[in-house]
């Protein structure tokens, strides 16, 4: 093969260029031995001493600078180092305009400085994401950054919190709807509720806060869109142009020295702790470094690795915000060795170029040709990155409000991925979760299942939907739909994804409409066979009356038949009255009579209703449902409904009211058994602690009606244990309930809370208090807004 038929790319050839090329072999062989003809001006100024200002006081966050200067990687660098802590009011920015220092370490809002004049050049990320975090106390109500309109938030001066600014501004959240203040670094203000929230890092104060014995709350930045590098390490162009082969010298030290730490961090701890004198004990430095873990992703992404791509994706993030000019060039922010070596030898390019000036013409010509290519394979890349970048935002905007759980596994059952509804499945936030077994998460039994699963769809590389039962923050089981499937085929490399919803509501739900399809026949065959009973019980009355009649009464029919047996009308009364047989047939026709009474109500109330109206006195629905309430429990056997004190204070001129008289009944009687459960029980409670009902308040029960305006109202009132602010609220959603499992369903209240509202018009609210009773207080209109039938 000759020079003229090499190919550049794709078959394209240069046979014109032989000439030029040869020009070319000789600069290439000869230009490396006439720059060791040139003095370099770092070597000759070697063990220069350069000072590291920190971003804050000394602990695991600044490891690998610590390792570099212990194991001595910036001495063989020909670098004596100092090491400055920051703190309050002292940052890196200020220290490197004034001089102070050489390099620094600050976050992603180096970008906005630069873009402001200030010369910074970043030199490596060593957090592939960022732990600036809004920390709040778990109890304090708020869950999202929407929830801080109109709160406290303690922020750092300036823009130095840039992220956490660009998530609220991504909320579309303007500083002016909260309260802005400075950051006194003290968490007691968190504590004590003179602030909100503060921000902070994710390595630290939630951990301090845990140990004050505040449940911490996490809000990231990064769950809304906004994910950074950080503690990025940075310098001035001023250092580079001046010392280039120190600046190079001082981030390979730097990167060999994190690379050391983050592979001996029991050794690195001890050195922190006995060389710096930190305030803080091995545990916290040992849970500082695990967090960093997951923030610097040592295992998958190189120390210190910066994509200019990703310092794009960051300035878009700024620009869209209003925070960043869009046209802002990274050139020159972002380090490159080779282009500022090239940049400090400029004068001696200047020495040699006689020398090379044929050498130059061809790699220009070189260039001219590849250079339409790269301008093509750059727009190609940029249009890649750019729909990388959209689809990735799409993804992660879909995450955040994905109402279940998702999230990805290693071969090893490692979470390596959760959104922010991973708080559902455990009392653990998505940070928390990463780098965790379920092992390490859930209780041993829920544990096993999952790993389980996640064997199989390992197995079979197949996709699986099972139903898993893990445990929420209260330790109670959930049941949640789960599809589980392989990201990758390869089996050296397994990945498992999953998508999980609670199903729990659903699964409950269904078990309670299989019940009430079952109480529905078993209400109509109570009601049928009242019905039923009416026949005979009217029999058995009618009889008795005649009996009666035939014993007592002086009718012709019953002289004669006594007379032809030889007895006297008088005698046989006398007898009767004697042996009480008079007494006990009248008792047999009151017990008659009651029971046709109560099967009466009985089949008034399980009548259905049909929107049929009619006019009623309150005041007898009420007597009818406290009688059909007294009845009731002699079949339950839980309470004598009876024991129970009933004070009556009616409005006798209250007029009657057009309702549907069977479904008010079954509001009331909805209240009363509720309420006659709740003081029994309270009762109860009082003798078992008393030993003696003595000194213990009767149960009662204050039924009350008055007219209210336009209004007929109806007061149930009751002396039981009363409701705390909690459950008064809850007391009239669908399947809530105070009973145990299996005793209670949740429906009445609901139910009649909605036939009060929507089928009559009317409203219906509870008045309770803990140790004071509770009210329900009914009220209905008199004239109906669908009939028009009015009193």
């Amino acid at each position: 093969m000759t020079l003229s038929s090499i190919k550049l790319s794709r078959g394209f050839k240069l046979p014109t260029i032989r000439p030029f090329l040869s020009c070319l072999v000789f600069f290439l062989l000869f230009f490396p031995s006439l720059l060791t003809l040139v003095p370099d001006l770092d070597a000759a100024d070697n063990k220069q001493s350069v000072v590291l200002q920190l971003a804050w006081k000394h602990q695991f966050q600044f490891a690998g600078y610590y390792a570099a200067l212990e194991k001595g990687y910036y001495r063989d660098a020909g670098l004596e180092v100092t090491l400055v802590q920051g703190g309050e009011g002292r940052f890196a920015r200020e220290e490197l305009l004034d001089g102070r220092a050489q390099y620094g370490v600050a976050g992603a809002e180096l970008i906005l400085h630069r873009a402001g004049g200030d010369p910074f050049v970043v030199l490596a990320p060593i957090f592939q994401h960022s732990p600036s975090i809004l920390l709040i106390r778990a109890d304090s109500g708020i869950s999202s950054f929407q929830g801080l309109v109109g709160k406290r938030v303690m922020l750092l001066p300036g823009t130095k919190d840039a992220d956490i600014l660009a998530a609220f501004q991504n909320e579309g959240i303007d500083e002016s709807e909260f309260i802005r203040l400075d950051q006194s670094y003290d968490l007691n203000d968190l504590i004590n509720g003179r602030t909100d929230c503060v921000s902070a890092y994710s390595t630290n104060e939630p951990w301090l806060l845990e140990q004050a014995g505040v449940k911490p709350g996490i809000l990231l930045p990064r769950t809304y869109g906004v994910d950074f590098y950080s503690d990025c390490l940075f310098t001035t162009d001023k250092e580079i142009a001046a010392h280039p082969d120190r600046a190079a010298r001082f981030l390979r030290a730097s990167l060999q020295g994190w690379e050391y730490a983050m592979a001996n961090r029991e050794e690195t701890i001890d050195l922190i702790i006995n060389r710096y004198k930190v305030n803080k004990s091995k545990d916290h430095l040992r849970h500082e470094s695990e967090a960093m873990e997951k923030l610097m992703l040592p295992d998958l992404v190189e120390i210190g690795h910066m994509s200019p791509g990703r310092w794009r994706h960051i300035a878009n993030t700024y620009a869209a915000l209003g925070m960043l000019d869009p046209e802002f060039d990274l050139q020159g922010f972002l380090y490159t060795p080779d282009a500022a070596k090239d940049h400090s030898r400029l004068r001696w390019t200047v020495f040699i170029l006689f020398m090379v000036s044929l050498a130059t013409t061809v790699i220009a010509i070189a260039l001219s040709i590849f250079n339409k290519k790269l301008k093509k394979e750059s727009l190609e890349r940029k249009r890649a990155v750019k729909a990388l970048q959209e689809s990735e935002t799409k993804f992660k905007e879909f995450m955040a409000h994905f109402p279940g759980y998702a999230f990805i596994k290693n071969g090893a059952g490692k979470y390596l991925y959760v959104n922010k509804a991973v708080s559902f499945g455990a009392n653990s936030s998505p940070e928390q979760r990463l780098g965790k077994t379920d092992d390490e998460i859930f209780s041993p039994a829920v544990a096993k299942v999952l790993r389980a699963n996640d064997a199989e769809v390992l197995d079979t590389l197949q996709s699986i939907e099972v139903h898993e039962k893990i445990t929420d923050e209260e330790g109670h089981y959930r049941t949640t739909l789960v599809v589980k499937f392989p990201i990758t085929r390869e089996r050296n490399a397994p990945l498992i994804g999953g998508i999980a919803l609670d199903v729990t509501e659903g699964q409950e739900m269904q078990k309670m409409l299989v019940q009430s399809e079952k109480m529905l026949s078993v209400g109509g065959l109570a009601a049928g066979m009242a019905h039923e009973l009416n026949s005979p019980l009217g029999g058995i009355v009618q009889s008795v009356q005649v009996i009666h009649n035939r014993f007592t009464r002086d009718l012709p029919a019953n002289r004669r038949a006594a007379e032809a047996l030889g007895l006297s009308m008088e005698a046989i009364k006398a007898y009767m009255e004697k042996r009480d047989i008079l007494k006990l047939l009248a008792s047999i026709r009151e017990a008659g009579a009651r029971a046709a009474h109560i099967i009466e109500n009985m089949l008034s109330f399980s009548h259905k209703p049909g929107g049929h109206f009619s006019i009623h006195n309150l005041s007898d629905l009420l007597d009818n449902t406290v009688e059909l309430a007294g009845n009731d429990y002699n079949l339950k056997k839980q309470y004598d409904f009876k024991d129970i004190e009933i004070m009556r204070k009616y409005d006798p001129t209250m007029p009657g009211v057009p309702c549907e008289g069977n479904t008010i009944q079954q509001v009331f009687l909805n209240i009363l058994r509720n309420g006659a459960e709740a003081m029994v029980e309270a009762r109860t409670e009082q003798i078992k602690h008393q030993g003696s009902d003595l000194g213990i308040s009767k149960n009662r029960f204050t039924l009350r009606t008055k007219q209210e305006t336009d209004m007929a109202c109806v007061e149930i009132t009751d002396n039981g244990p009363g409701m705390d602010e909690k459950t008064k609220q809850c007391v009239f959603d669908p399947f809530f309930t105070t009973k145990p499992i299996g005793t209670g369903t949740g429906l009445g209240l609901s139910v009649s809370y909605f036939i009060i509202r929507e089928n009559h018009g009317g409203e219906m609210e509870v008045r309770s208090e803990p140790g004071r009773g509770t009210t329900f207080i009914i009220r209905l209109p008199f004239q109906t807004p669908s009939t028009g039938l009015t009193v």
